[in-house]
């Protein structure tokens, strides 16, 4: 039943089933006040104060969010619900080119439904990890299409480069495409070897920024992970 249905719908419209899912389910949410550190990003944003964290693509987002819609919580975690119903899509593409049509609505179902990944969409501050991960999932669908591998590298490093500009998470993305390198076992080796290298260098230039942005690669936050 499911695969029929979905060899019915056009890779846009399972977009914006999942989309609509997205902004259903979570609903209930959008009613509700900002949320802790919420208030203190916002401060931030309205007196264009500095951040500890090195995540300038996101603050951007942030900081247009509030200037088209003003300090209203239901705008910010309507893009966020968005993002996670593109996110649920990307998935979908990924399930489809690695496991068939008959688990891949399946797949960005249950990335929507999942009920324990909630900061990107209930605080606003969500929106960083989000954002990384449309692109760094954007990065894996490019990487596993069928362009020319030049284009696909080109591609490949300017995502994983927005990504890494959202949210740590992103930096993960030289391991991520390496993974689906060996799932796939792909005959043209060269160009997932370039892939992977051309994200290892967007990691290296992202630490490189951050160091000289933060004086370091990790603010206290980070670093406490280290020592506490």
């Amino acid at each position: 039943m499911q695969a029929r249905v979905e060899r019915s719908l056009p890779s846009w419209a399972v977009a914006l089933l999942l989309i609509a899912v997205a902004i259903g389910v979570h609903a209930p949410i959008l009613g509700c006040s900002f949320f802790s550190d919420d208030f203190q990003v916002l401060w931030r944003l309205g007196t264009n104060g500095g951040s500890s964290f090195f995540r300038p693509l996101s603050d951007l987002s942030l900081q247009a969010n509030l200037a088209l819609a003003g300090p209203e919580a239901w705008t910010f975690r309507m893009v966020n619900l968005t993002l996670l119903g593109i996110n649920g899509w990307l998935v979908h593409v990924l399930a489809r080119r690695l496991l068939g049509n008959e688990a891949a609505l399946s797949a960005g179902l249950l990335f929507v439904l999942y009920p324990f990944h909630l900061e990107p969409q209930a605080w606003i501050i969500g929106r960083g990890i989000a954002l990384a991960s449309a692109f760094t999932l954007g990065a894996l669908v490019v990487a596993t299409g069928h362009a020319p591998a030049m284009m696909r590298t080109i591609a490949v490093t300017l995502l994983v480069l927005l990504g890494s500009l959202c949210y740590e998470s992103a930096l993960l993305a030289p391991l991520l495409v390496s993974a689906w390198w060996l799932i796939l076992r792909p005959a043209d080796a060269k160009g997932w070897r370039v892939m992977v290298g051309a994200s290892i260098a967007v990691v290296v230039l992202n630490l490189a920024l951050r160091w000289m942005v933060l004086g370091g690669l990790a603010n206290d936050y980070g670093a406490a992970f280290f020592g506490k």
